[in-house]
């Protein structure tokens, strides 16, 4: 039998506890506000002593002398493209607006790649009102990078120094400088906020191993230098994640030492190249939420042909590093006498956990270098020395026989990318096939039955979906900050979305629990 007050006692006791409760308060605060509110605050409104002048001097200058080494170099860039104003002739028309900075008095300059694609002119302001009009470009869309050449005629151009971004540490105060919103030379300041981001703007088969900043970063500073205290550009600005698409404090930078291994080849051969080890690989801890969501694994075992669990069975949980599943036949890493099961745990003595950071490192390598990998293997750490091959040739020794696209479940509804030639009038597309997320779904990939949304089963490659780093598998639960539980609902919101501007914000489940992805034409 369950005992309880009767309900009139109860209110009693309750309204006398309330009552006890205010009058305290009020006789707490009587005792308090004379001492506080009523008390006269006292300031020294005396000039500042030669001493704390000389130290303000002191940390004034910490900050200007980074601004004034780069300032020089910092370009303000306006790009136009052709527009067909006549049957008979086209004219130009600004298209935007970026930033750069000179690295080279030979004229060249660099900047993003996103700001100067797809142009027809180029035009190059520099701090001291010079213009220039570029004579070429040299584009790395995998790095979201671009050189830019323009003819300096004899001129004297300021060139800006390059750091070595492995030595920048978070909590490192930087500067970024640009032109956000057509304000040239404006310079804002932060911290280093984190190392080695992936944030899948450029695109799941980019390179992306950004410096995280909470310095302002906006439209227009695309393209500018991060720079730390020595007046060194650590870093080239690239994007940002915003809600509203204006700073939120969270900007991505290319760091310098990837900025140096680009610019040198664009500069000697219009073109990068890349090295290339030839394995299939996934990290540890990749692997184990494979293994978490059935779904995922599923894909997994349909594409590799493996199984997750097989993979993970003899590694100790104390290893961190990337697993290699498979090895391309003649490949290097064959070659160099790589085995299916090794864990690479280091590159040039630099630490790996993830698919995506030995392939940047590989990335920076060029074809004929080595590669001194630290790997365990069977309980023990060797070393394999991989002459590296090229990235290129070895794109198409993969596609003949390896399978590109993932296999689908049933597609129940498809909404295509655009522009689409089947659907030329009806706004962008998002580029996922999906399928409702049914109670029996929801139940055998690990999420409370009750959850309400749309699976994406596959991804259009080259799509905004596929940009905005969208998975297979990944369950679409929210879009701008409403549920989401029909395709209808997410084709309306896709029809009214600015892609050119703030973008379309999309929460979804994953095997790494709720996140959130901007989808967006372009960065910044």
């Amino acid at each position: 039998m369950f005992y309880s007050k009767p309900s009139s006692l109860y209110s009693r006791f309750s309204s006398f506890y309330s009552t006890f409760f205010v009058v305290c308060l009020s006789l707490l605060l009587c005792s308090i506000l004379p001492l506080t509110a009523f008390s006269q605050t006292t300031y020294d409104t005396s000039p500042l002593t030669p001493e704390e002048k000389s130290l303000a001097d002191q940390f004034n200058a910490v900050y200007r002398r980074p601004v004034e080494r780069v300032i020089p170099s910092l370009v303000n860039i306006r790009v136009y493209k052709d527009i067909q104003s006549s049957p008979f002739a086209p004219e130009l028309e600004q298209r935007g607006i970026g930033s750069g900075c000179i690295i080279d008095k030979r004229g060249y300059l660099i900047t993003n790649n996103h700001v100067v694609a797809d142009t027809t002119k180029i035009e190059v302001v520099l701090s001291d009102g010079r213009s220039f009009t570029a004579i070429d470009k040299f584009l790395d869309p995998a790095t979201d990078l671009a050189v830019v050449q323009i003819n300096p005629a004899g001129e004297d151009l300021p060139v800006a120094q390059l750091g070595d971004s492995d030595e920048v540490k978070v909590g490192d105060i930087v500067l970024a400088m640009g032109s956000p919103f057509g304000l040239e030379q404006t310079v804002t300041s932060g911290i280093i906020s984190y190392k080695g981001r992936q944030t899948f703007i450029l695109g799941r088969s980019a390179y992306e191993d950004f410096l995280q900043t909470d310095a302002d970063i906006n439209q227009g500073n695309s393209g500018g230098p991060l720079v730390n205290l020595y007046g060194e550009v650590i870093g080239i600005n690239s994007n940002i994640k915003s809600p509203t698409g204006v700073s939120a404090g969270y900007g991505f930078a290319i760091p310098s030492n990837i900025v140096k291994f680009v610019v040198s080849q664009l500069i000697e051969h219009k073109e990068v190249k890349r090295g290339w080890l030839g394995v299939w690989m996934a990290g540890v801890e990749e692997l184990r939420e494979v293994l978490a969501m059935a779904y995922h694994k599923q894909l997994f075992q349909e594409r590799y042909k493996k199984d997750p669990s097989d993979l993970l069975k003899d590694i100790p949980d104390s290893i961190s590093g990337v697993v290699v599943f498979d090895i391309v036949k003649n490949s290097p890493a064959a070659k160099a006498g790589m085995q299916e099961g090794d864990v690479i745990l280091e590159v040039n003595h630099k630490k790996v956990s993830s698919s995506k950071e030995l392939r940047n490192l590989i990335g920076i390598l060029l074809p004929g270098t080595n590669a001194e990998c630290r790997v365990w293997r069977q309980g023990k750490e060797i070393t394999v020395d991989v002459l590296l091959g090229d990235s290129e040739a070895g794109k198409n020794i993969v596609k003949d026989i390896y399978p590109q696209e993932l296999p689908s479940p049933k597609i129940e509804e498809y909404v295509p990318d655009y522009p689409s030639p089947i659907y030329p009038d009806q706004g962008p597309r998002l580029g996922v096939s999906l399928q409702i997320l049914t109670k029996d779904m929801a139940e055998k990939l690990g999420y409370p039955v009750d959850t309400e949304g749309l699976m994406i089963t596959s991804v259009l490659p080259g799509s905004l979906a596929d940009e905005g780093g969208l998975l297979a598998g990944d369950i679409i639960v929210g879009v701008d900050g409403e549920k989401i539980s029909s395709v209808e609902q997410l084709k309306e919101k896709v029809a009214n979305a600015d892609f050119d501007g703030k973008g379309l914000e999309i929460k979804i489940l994953n095997a790494g629990g709720e996140q959130t992805r901007i989808i967006k034409r372009g960065a910044i």
